[in-house]
């Protein structure tokens, strides 16, 4: 490959590989939506239950016990999101500067410097070093969005189980007390 065809590939892949960074905070993005979602809704759920006298003493502290569970587990997936969100801005030891890393670029001081980088800097190698650096930062960043899925279908279901169980017990409980 000539470095004409060499140069359009790596410029057509780095635009590929940033509309995948982009897909990757949205996913996260829609977690943190989510979790916060999740949170109040657990919050105000259990604070919304009444309590009766003719209630099991279990009731309540089974009804926070649930809420406490899926606002933890919620709040952690919603911290693993809003940390991968957070950008991370790594030379990775280049030594010298590299024209398509953007903090690089910012902290020259004077277009003399940036023009002497152009003249002495590899374009082909700087676009090589980028996508790979971006694409290192989208696996975590898709890892770290698996991981804090996971937390959240963790915070969901166990505790939905949980709640529709204490929900036909409450209901049978109710009929049992009308009949009465």
């Amino acid at each position: 490959m000539n470095n004409k065809d060499k140069l359009d590939y790596l410029r057509y892949m780095s635009g590929r590989i940033y509309d995948q960074v982009s897909f990757s905070e949205a996913k996260h993005g829609l977690l943190v939506a989510a979790d916060t979602a999740l949170i109040a809704s657990a919050i105000g759920v259990a604070s919304s239950i009444e309590i009766t006298e003719k209630s099991p003493n279990w009731e309540l502290p089974l009804i926070w016990f649930v809420a406490g569970w899926i606002t933890l587990l919620a709040f952690i997936s919603l911290i693993i999101s809003i940390k991968a969100i957070i950008p991370s801005m790594k030379n990775n030891g280049e030594t010298k500067p590299n024209l398509y890393f953007h903090k690089d670029v910012a902290e020259m001081d004077t277009s003399k410097t940036y023009d002497a980088c152009i003249d002495e800097n590899n374009e082909i190698e700087d676009i090589e070093n980028e996508n790979i650096a971006v694409a290192k930062i989208i696996k975590a960043k898709n890892a770290s969005c698996k991981r804090s899925a996971l937390i959240m279908i963790d915070a969901i279901f166990p505790p939905a189980i949980l709640f529709d169980f204490y929900l036909g017990i409450r209901s049978a409980a109710t009929k049992h007390h009308a009949k009465k």
